[in-house]
């Protein structure tokens, strides 16, 4: 790696992992409020909310593992 570029890749790398987990903790509260509509009377809210959590869940948790994997292989 070129000279002095580590602290900027590093700075990339924290910022963007704090943004997909922020937006990671937006999805899963989007989630939840789906599903307490659902139980209003509207159902198909719930199924929705019930069936995106789990991709919700799926992308923050590769957010907070791809740091550490791509700092082992390039740092």
């Amino acid at each position: 790696m070129p000279p002095g570029l580590q602290p900027k890749i590093d700075l990339l790398l924290g910022w963007g992992k704090w943004a997909c987990l922020i937006l990671g903790v937006a999805g899963i509260l989007i989630c939840a409020g789906k599903m307490a509509l659902g139980q209003s009377g509207r159902s198909h809210y719930a199924a929705e909310g019930a069936s995106e959590l789990p991709k919700v869940l799926l992308g923050v948790s590769l957010a907070t593992v791809a740091v550490p994997i791509i700092t082992a292989i390039f740092g």
